[in-house]
């Protein structure tokens, strides 16, 4: 897994719970990134078991999401389907 951006948009509030209880159950101490991002946050790391539809305005030359937005959960795709094509 390589990290390409946080979406920080386009949650309302019934979904943040969702997620909020969702991620919870996932919960980590260990990043799951192959190379641990550098954040201007303190990290709540999970495990890579949720698929979501992000929308984006294009791609950065650093290979990161220019304004990335949730779009919602993806329950018809597991991880292991999810793969980023150079």
């Amino acid at each position: 897994m390589i990290h390409i951006g946080q979406v920080g948009t386009g949650f309302d509030e019934v979904t943040i719970r969702r997620i909020y209880h969702i991620l919870t159950k996932m919960k980590s101490y260990k990043c799951p990134f192959d190379k641990v991002p550098e954040l201007q946050r303190k990290a709540f790391w999970c495990k890579p078991e949720m698929v979501v539809r992000v929308g984006y305005q294009e791609w950065t030359k650093d290979k990161h999401l220019r304004v990335p937005v949730f779009k919602g959960i993806r329950d018809d795709k597991s991880p292991q389907e999810c793969i980023l094509e150079k």
